[in-house]
C-alpha cells in the first residue's frame, strides 16, 4: 500500500484585497518504514488578530512536523508512541515558540494558531486538535462514509476559537487514538469548514468527501496532488463561499499496481 495525497495553503480573496499574507501553513509528509508508509500531517491558521500569525502557523507546523519525523524514522514506525511523547512534542514547539517571541520582543499571544495534526500508520492512527477546523475520515472497512474525529472548537464570543499558544492550551488540546486502518484521510483549515460540514446536523458533508477522494483516487497524475489542490482552493466556487485563507490536505491509501 502507498499514500496517494496532496496539499495546499492559499490566501483568502479579504487577505489579497487587504494585501495580507496567507496566514495558514501545512506539512504533509510520507515517511517509509519496514512496517509500510506512515503519514504526517499538520495545519495551522493564524489568528488574523496575532502579529505574528503567519509566523507562528509556519514556526508550529513546520516544527512538529520535524519532531514527529525525526521520531518515527529513529523507530521505524509508529509502534511504541504514546500520548505523553506526542504531547511533549507540543510542549517543545511552544517553547520555540516563547524563545523566539522573547528575541523579537514580542508575546506568544502574537503568534497564536490553530493546530490539528495526524499520524497515520498501516493499523492505527493519532490525532490532535485545538481550535477551528477539522479531521475527516474514513476507515478501510467502510469507505462508504466520512465521520469527523473532533467538531471545530469555539471560543467563548462570535467568531473565536482556542489556540495553541493560550496560556491554557493543554487542556483545550484534544487526543485521540484509533486502533484502525484508515483508508481517507482529510485536515482542513477553518476557511472550508462551511464546504466541508454540515453545521446543522453536525456531520461532514459526504458528497464533498466523495467527489474529492474519488478524484484524488482516480486522477493518473503521481502520488503528489498538491497543484490540483491549489487550483481547487483558487476556484471561483469556492471562492464564494469563503473569502478566508484556506487549507487543505487530503490522503488515500492505494494498493500497490
Amino acid at each position: 500500500m502507498h499514500w496517494k495525497y496532496g496539499y495546499a495553503s492559499v490566501q483568502g480573496t479579504s487577505h489579497v484585497a487587504g494585501n495580507l499574507p496567507c496566514q495558514d501553513a501545512s506539512v504533509c509528509d510520507i515517511i517509509s518504514t519496514t512496517s509500510g508508509p506512515v503519514l504526517v500531517a499538520v495545519v495551522c491558521d493564524g489568528a488574523g488578530s496575532a502579529t505574528r500569525a503567519e509566523q507562528g502557523a509556519a514556526m508550529f507546523s513546520s516544527s512538529f512536523g520535524s519532531l514527529a519525523k525525526t521520531w518515527i524514522e529513529k523507530q521505524d514506525g509508529l509502534s511504541g508512541l504514546d500520548q505523553s511523547t506526542i504531547l511533549e512534542w507540543v510542549q517543545q514547539c511552544l517553547h520555540l515558540i516563547e524563545t523566539d517571541a522573547q528575541e523579537a520582543g514580542m508575546q506568544k499571544r502574537d503568534y497564536a494558531c490553530t493546530f490539528l495534526a495526524a499520524l497515520v500508520g498501516a493499523e492505527d492512527a493519532y490525532f490532535l486538535q485545538i481550535g477551528d477546523g477539522g479531521i475527516v475520515i474514513a476507515d478501510a472497512q467502510n469507505i462508504a462514509e466520512y465521520f469527523w474525529i473532533f467538531w471545530p472548537q469555539k471560543g467563548q464570543y462570535h467568531n473565536t476559537t482556542n489556540f495553541i499558544t493560550d496560556d491554557d492550551c493543554m487542556d483545550n488540546l484534544q487526543f485521540e487514538y484509533c486502533p484502525i486502518a484508515l483508508k481517507d484521510i482529510a485536515l482542513f483549515s477553518d476557511g472550508i469548514e462551511n464546504i466541508a460540514l454540515k453545521f446543522d446536523t453536525s456531520e461532514a458533508y459526504q458528497p464533498f468527501f466523495k467527489n474529492l477522494f474519488g478524484t484524488l483516487r482516480h486522477d493518473n497524475a503521481s502520488d503528489l496532488f498538491s497543484d490540483a489542490i491549489t487550483v481547487f482552493l483558487n476556484s471561483d466556487k469556492v471562492n464564494e463561499r469563503t473569502d478566508d485563507d484556506k487549507t487543505l490536505i487530503i490522503a488515500s491509501r492505494m494498493e500497490e499496481d
